[in-house]
């Protein structure tokens, strides 16, 4: 009987509140008001319950405060990778990942407010071609 290698977890996090600094800005202004205080506050556990996980096999995307949703790419699937690194974020060491994948389902995975993301997207690319090479994948783009 031959043994199954376990998927594991190599990394995990959560977006920066960087993202929301602007709305905060724009709540504080208008704080007289009362309303946007609930607003920004919600802004923040919104965010503050958005999760990524990148494992040996699949990357998540855990979402939401009262009905959660997790969205999964396989790593096989995925054919391009972008980083985006804004001057707001750059400020502040941060970047946005964005993993384009042949899965009809979920064609663009944006990962965003991430700290060391060029070393992620680099890690994630490394673990992308490992799986392919052991599940003998090729990528074939259509015409």
């Amino acid at each position: 009987m031959a043994t199954e290698k376990k998927e594991e977890v190599l990394w995990h996090g959560k977006p920066s509140q960087v993202l929301n600094v602007p709305i905060y800005a724009l709540c504080l202004l208008g704080s007289f008001l009362i309303v946007p205080i609930f607003y920004a506050a919600w802004r923040w556990i919104e965010l503050n319950n958005i999760e990524y996980e990148f494992t040996t096999e699949r990357i998540f995307k855990k979402t939401g405060v009262f009905s959660k949703m997790i969205s999964e790419v396989e790593l096989y699937r995925i054919k391009d990778y972008t980083l985006q690194e804004p001057f707001w974020l750059r400020l502040f060491d941060l970047g946005n990942i964005q993993l384009d994948s042949s899965d009809k389902n979920l064609p663009i995975f944006n990962m965003r407010g991430l700290e060391k993301s060029s070393q992620l997207r680099d890690k994630i690319r490394m673990y992308v071609e490992r799986l392919r090479e052991i599940k003998k994948i090729r990528e074939v783009d259509g015409f």
